[in-house]
């Protein structure tokens, strides 16, 4: 029968991926899968994706596309200009609210002064498109997996991030 306060059939099981567990994916292949390209948004299609870029240069590192808040810009404006600055006009990417959902303070180790920096993380989510990666910024790009971000990204980020990439949040 129907339920009708979800609209969908009682006798169907439901699908509930638990992303930290690796489980067969045979079902569910894409050729990016096939192809192992991380590039692409269409691979590991029962898992939550996360866009990284890599910095220019020898030591260039992975790091999530951000951008310098101006004065009298907003957290959410900043974000946009962000993927703007990093992919140019042909991604759109939908942000969920207009306050960070976290963030990580710097401090200078030389100096007990509040000096240093502080990145805020918004959390925007990719509706369609395909932008051209700025390569006078950044060298490579590539869609990641939680597990794939946590060898990518420096511990003190990841930590930060992970119970975002976990899915334990709330708006």
């Amino acid at each position: 029968g129907i339920n009708a306060e979800y609209g969908e059939r009682k006798d169907r099981a439901r699908f509930s991926p638990d992303p930290s567990q690796d489980r067969p994916r045979e079902a569910i292949l894409s050729r990016a899968d096939l192809k192992n390209d991380k590039r692409s948004v269409e691979r590991y299609m029962d898992r939550f994706l996360y866009l990284m870029v890599k910095e220019k240069g020898a030591q260039g590192k992975w790091i999530l596309p951000s951008a310098e808040l101006l004065d009298g810009e907003t957290c959410r404006k900043t974000a946009r200009r962000g993927i703007f600055d990093t992919y140019g006009t042909g991604m759109d990417v939908y942000y969920w609210g207009h306050a960070p959902f976290q963030y990580l303070e710097e401090r200078e180790q030389s100096t007990a002064q509040l000096l240093g920096t502080k990145t805020f993380y918004m959390y925007g989510t990719y509706v369609k498109g395909e932008g051209k990666l700025n390569q006078t910024k950044y060298d490579d790009w590539a869609w990641l997996t939680r597990e794939e971000i946590k060898k990518t990204l420096e511990p003190k980020h990841f930590k930060t991030l992970d119970d975002l990439l976990q899915g334990n949040w709330t708006f």
